[in-house]
C-alpha cells in the first residue's frame, strides 16, 4: 500500500452514505473490504537549545540531547520536530499550552 493520505474507514463510509444516491454499489464494498493501515499520530515536538552549551539541543518532548539540530524526527520518542511557532502565537500560549502543543520547555 503506497504512503499518503489516510482516513478513517468509519468515516468514509458515513460520508458514502451521506452522499451516495440509489442502491450501494461497488465502492462501498471495496471500502469496507481495503486493508487497514498500521499508522501512528504524529507527536509533535522541537529542538530546544541547551542554555549555555553551543551545538547542544535537547527534544522538547522526552529531553533527549543531540549536537545537531537538523534531525526531522527525534531518535529516542520519534516526535517530529516542527519549526519555530511564530513569536506573537508563543507569546499568546500559557506554560501548559506550551508543553501541550510541543513548543514548551521541558522545565531545564
Amino acid at each position: 500500500m503506497p504512503n499518503g493520505d489516510f482516513v478513517s474507514r468509519q468515516w468514509l463510509i458515513d460520508e458514502y452514505h451521506r452522499r451516495h444516491q440509489g442502491p450501494p454499489g461497488g465502492a462501498l464494498k471495496m471500502i469496507e473490504e481495503a486493508p487497514a493501515a498500521d499508522v501512528e499520530p504524529v507527536i509533535p515536538g522541537r529542538w530546544v537549545s541547551k542554555e549555555g552549551i553551543y551545538g547542544v539541543v535537547y527534544c522538547s518532548i522526552c529531553d533527549f540531547e543531540l549536537k545537531i539540530d537538523n534531525t526531522p524526527h527525534c531518535p529516542n520518542c520519534g516526535a517530529k520536530m516542527l519549526p519555530e511557532p511564530p513569536m506573537e502565537l508563543v507569546d499568546e500560549l500559557d506554560e501548559t499550552e506550551r508543553g501541550a502543543n510541543g513548543f514548551g520547555s521541558s522545565g531545564r
